[in-house]
């Protein structure tokens, strides 16, 4: 088990509960993520230079989506304010600021959740 309060973003707890205390599961959850955050926040990125609404929303859902299963809510928050935005057709340069913090945060999570695994794959292998 991970300490719970050890981390800015990422929380273990959710992680755990949402696992059932099952460690293969949340290593797995995590791997996922891991495989998919990257790709969905450069997306992201390339959309809102593009000025492209509907897209801009279709990858903050992606992103939210993922975001449900590793208990990140600072960055659901963020991703809500970019979808009203969008929604309204408004606000560009906020939402090309709320991208560019969607990026940095989601790098910090990526950082949290490798350091998850690790302490999830030392315990195991004791």
């Amino acid at each position: 088990m991970v300490r719970c309060n050890e981390y800015k973003y990422v929380d273990p707890g959710h992680l755990n509960e949402m696992a059932n205390g099952e460690d293969d599961f949340i290593l797995q959850v995590i791997e996922l993520f891991l495989a998919a955050m990257p790709d969905n926040t450069c997306m992201l990125t390339e959309t809102v230079a593009g000025d492209n609404y509907p897209e801009i929303i279709f990858y903050t859902h992606k992103i939210r989506g993922s975001l449900n299963f590793i208990g990140a809510p600072q960055l659901i928050d963020i991703l809500d304010k970019i979808d009203e935005l969008c929604e309204a057709q408004t606000g560009l340069p906020e939402i090309r600021i709320l991208a560019t913090e969607v990026l940095a945060i989601s790098t910090e999570i990526i950082t949290e959740l490798h350091d998850v695994k690790q302490q999830l794959m030392t315990a195991s292998a004791k």
